[in-house]
C-alpha cells in the first residue's frame, strides 16, 4: 500500500493472497503516502477493514487515517473525519483488541515524538494514550500477552520500552 521509490509518493494497493501465490489489484487510497506506521487489520464477518495512519505525502507529515474494507464488492477506502492530535510518519500502530489501535511515537517534520494515541474502531474517535519513555520513530512493536513492546527506532537502536 503506497510507498515512494524516492521521488514520489504512491497511493496504489495490491493483496497477496498466500493460498494461491497470486496478487490482486486494490482501489487506491485516497491520499498518497509512504513512511506511514504500518496498517492494522480487523475481521468483520466474511469481510476485512484495513486501516492506514498518517505517513509523508511528499509534501507534510499527514495526521489522516483511512480505511478499506476488503472482500466487499464496492470496496473503497474511506478517510476519517477524525484526525490524529501530531501528523506523524514512521509510527508504530498496533492492533490492542478488536475495538482499539494504537499509534505510537512517530516523526512530525521535526522532532520524533514520545506521544501516543488511540483509535477507536467503532467510533471512529482518537483518544490519548500514554506517551512512550523516549521518543521514537523508525520503531517496531509488538502487542503481545496485553503487553506493548516498542522496539529501537532511528535514534534508540539499542532500547526497549513496554507498555503493561
Amino acid at each position: 500500500m503506497g510507498g515512494t521509490d524516492g521521488n514520489n509518493r504512491f497511493d496504489s494497493c495490491e493483496l497477496f493472497d498466500v493460498e494461491t501465490g497470486l496478487w490482486t489489484k486494490l482501489p487506491n487510497m485516497t491520499t498518497k503516502r509512504s513512511y506511514y506506521p504500518g496498517a492494522v487489520a480487523i475481521q468483520r464477518g466474511a469481510s476485512h477493514r484495513i486501516y492506514v495512519f498518517g505517513g509523508f505525502d511528499g509534501t507534510k507529515k499527514l495526521d489522516s487515517c483511512e480505511f478499506l474494507d476488503v472482500g466487499e464488492d464496492q470496496s473503497q477506502w474511506t478517510l476519517l473525519e477524525a484526525k490524529m492530535a501530531s501528523p506523524r510518519s514512521m509510527a508504530y500502530a498496533v492492533l490492542l483488541d478488536h475495538t482499539t489501535a494504537v499509534i505510537c511515537g512517530g516523526y512530525d517534520g521535526k522532532n520524533d515524538l514520545a506521544s501516543c494515541e488511540s483509535l477507536d474502531l467503532t467510533t471512529h474517535t482518537f483518544s490519548p494514550f500514554p506517551d512512550m519513555l523516549e521518543p521514537r520513530s523508525s520503531h517496531a512493536g509488538v502487542h503481545y500477552n496485553e503487553t506493548i513492546l516498542v522496539l529501537g527506532g532511528s535514534r534508540k537502536k539499542n532500547t526497549c520500552e513496554q507498555f503493561d
